[in-house]
């Protein structure tokens, strides 16, 4: 049996993860994408009120073909997804609170205190 361990994670190192091809979002496993926007929305602004969500399950495995480290989401694709799409721009702003559009509005040394 595989050893489990529970680490923090800042939204800047999921997000750096997946920029950097380390995170796969679709293991075989997973299901496609299905939360509609206004569920995102409600993630968003859960997390912009800094209140808690599930966490999230990854598994670190080895990619022997690229010979690199890579983590696998287990439990909260879809969490993951929306908070990615959401630090990356994707999703519009007019769909979240005003915690939200002016997150999006901030400088670059305002939206550190976010990650």
């Amino acid at each position: 049996m595989d050893r489990v361990d529970y680490q923090s994670m800042i939204i800047q190192d999921l997000v750096n993860d997946f920029n950097d091809d380390k995170l796969d979002l679709n293991p075989w496993y997973q299901r496609r994408s299905v939360w509609t926007r206004p569920q995102k929305a409600y993630l968003i602004n859960t997390l912009l009120e800094r209140k808690p969500i599930p966490a999230l399950y990854i598994r670190h495995s080895i990619d022997m073909e690229r010979g690199r480290s890579i983590k696998e989401v287990v439990d909260g694709q879809q969490r993951a997804r929306t908070i990615i799409e959401f630090v990356g721009g994707i999703l519009r702003k007019n769909r979240y609170n005003s915690s939200a559009r002016l997150l999006l509005s901030l400088q670059l040394q305002r939206k550190k205190s976010f990650y």
